[in-house]
């Protein structure tokens, strides 16, 4: 291997990296620094509109298409008003189910290049049903814009216990 070839290696290793829940992430558009708190209370504040029924306001924050991997499954969300529908069910049974939160923990935020960066999200159910607090785990594909966090994809890629419809029900962590 050349110097070249391993000099690129490397840059693509650190253009790659996965930084620890506690680190400071630059968003490269704006320069703006968006501390991995900040990006946990968008995540909480994205539950707590769903739980409360105000979908407009969290559809307006994702990209359509959205393509929803379920595990092993594709999803794809062609539409607001799809989704509307969706988050609806999902909020519907989510209440039905005594969650009255939903708690996001992120793992891992990965270095931002050309203003698209990977979130990794552990979603916990405090208060689930008898079956004890549901847990699922998520990649969120997210793109910073002047209107501001834009969520393009999701991959989960552990789903909690939850009962009946429970691809469906999933979505509701997307918020």
């Amino acid at each position: 291997m050349s110097q070249i070839d391993g000099a690129m290696s490397q840059t693509y290793v650190a253009l790659s990296m996965i930084l620890p829940r506690w680190s400071l992430v630059q968003i490269a558009l704006k320069g703006v620094s968006m501390p991995v708190s900040l990006i946990s209370a968008h995540l909480s504040r994205r539950g707590d509109l769903l739980l409360s029924g105000r979908i407009d306001t969290l559809l307006s924050t994702y990209a359509f298409p959205l393509p929803v991997f379920l595990e092993e499954r594709l999803l794809l969300i062609g539409s607001e008003d799809q989704a509307r529908e969706i988050l609806d069910h999902v909020r519907l049974s989510l209440t039905a189910r005594g969650i009255g939160r939903m708690q996001p923990k992120v793992t891992a935020v990965e270095l931002p290049r050309a203003g698209r960066y990977r979130v990794w999200v552990d979603w916990h159910e405090p208060g689930a049903a008898p079956d004890g607090p549901g847990l699922s785990q998520a990649i969120y594909y997210c793109r910073e814009t002047e209107d501001g966090l834009r969520i393009e994809m999701v991959n989960y890629t552990r789903l909690g216990q939850r009962g009946r419809d429970q691809q469906i029900e999933v979505l509701a962590l997307t918020a």
